[in-house]
C-alpha cells in the first residue's frame, strides 16, 4: 500500500483471497472457470485507508463472494469455433 500511495502505478493483482481483493482493489474482476472468462466487474468505491471491520467493506466482500458463487453456478461459455478465415492471420 505504501508503494502504491507513493507512486500510484497501475497494478494488476491476481488473488484468490476475497478480503485481499476488497482491501487493495479499485475494482474486482471475477473470472468464470474453464474457460476463464470475465464473469463480473465489481467496483470497490471505498476510501483509503480501508476499514476492514466496517459495513461497507463487508458489503463489497459479499458482492465479490456472490459473483464467485454465480460464476460457478453458470454453465461455461462455449469456445468460439475457429474458422480458416479467422485463423488466417497466423
Amino acid at each position: 500500500l505504501a508503494l502504491w500511495e507513493a507512486h500510484r502505478p497501475t497494478l494488476l493483482l491476481v488473488t484468490h483471497d476475497v478480503e485481499e481483493a476488497a482491501a487493495l482493489a479499485d475494482r474486482a474482476i471475477v473470472m468464470q472457470p474453464r474457460p476463464g472468462r470475465v464473469f463480473a466487474d465489481i467496483p470497490v468505491p471505498l476510501p483509503r485507508p480501508r476499514d476492514r471491520l466496517g459495513a461497507d467493506f463487508a458489503e463489497v466482500k459479499r458482492a465479490i463472494l456472490a459473483a464467485l458463487d454465480g460464476s460457478l453456478s453458470q454453465p461455461p461459455v462455449a469456445e468460439p469455433k475457429m474458422t480458416r478465415a479467422a485463423a488466417g492471420w497466423w
